[in-house]
């Protein structure tokens, strides 16, 4: 996540602010990847702005300039969704889901369209390779003093999303993390 801490300003690119509002607001943040992102968006918009049709770059805004009030609110908000979610029926599992089948769906899509997509494979295998590089280095190398902290940062983060790319290939740990809170070990 890309956040630069900047005295009492938060300052985000676009690209993360679906990540920012997740550790936020998670369900919120969960419900923008799905096929309820327009309301969670529309939603987001009038706290942010104050207008329900607020741009990209106007939310993104927003979102740096936030005060530790506007990030209270932003968790209100998120709990106000949350319940109107459950009164209609969804549950935080079920947008879960829909996040991770809009995903699917759309590897679906671009299969049935004859198109290939060399980008998220490209990237994937770009990440699969840093982690075992990384891996060896750690393993097999004295990694200087000075570095060993900025390294030991940067193979945490490309293992968290190694971790992500695992799952959008094969699938959550959903499953396991079932079985295990059946056992009581989790």
């Amino acid at each position: 996540m890309v956040i630069h801490v900047d005295g009492n300003r938060v300052l985000i690119m676009w690209d993360n602010v679906k990540e920012v509002i997740s550790n936020i607001a998670p369900t919120l943040g969960l419900a923008l990847g799905g096929p309820l992102g327009g309301a969670a968006g529309q939603a987001l918009s009038i706290l942010l702005t104050g207008n329900k049709d607020a741009t990209a770059k106007e939310i993104s805004q927003a979102l740096s300039n936030a005060s530790p009030e506007t990030f209270a609110e932003l968790k209100k908000l998120d709990l106000d969704f949350k319940t109107k979610m459950a009164e209609l029926g969804f549950s935080e599992k079920e947008l879960a889901k829909m996040d991770r089948d809009s995903a699917r769906n759309r590897e679906i899509e671009m299969a049935k369209s004859g198109r290939r997509d060399y980008i998220l494979p490209s990237l994937a295998t770009i990440v699969t390779i840093g982690v075992f590089m990384m891996t060896y280095m750690l393993f097999n190398h004295q990694i200087p003093d000075g570095s060993k902290s900025v390294f030991e940062i940067m193979y945490g983060n490309i293992l968290g999303i190694w971790g992500v790319i695992i799952a959008y290939y094969f699938g959550s740990s959903a499953g396991s993390d079932k079985q295990l809170s059946k056992r009581g070990d989790l």
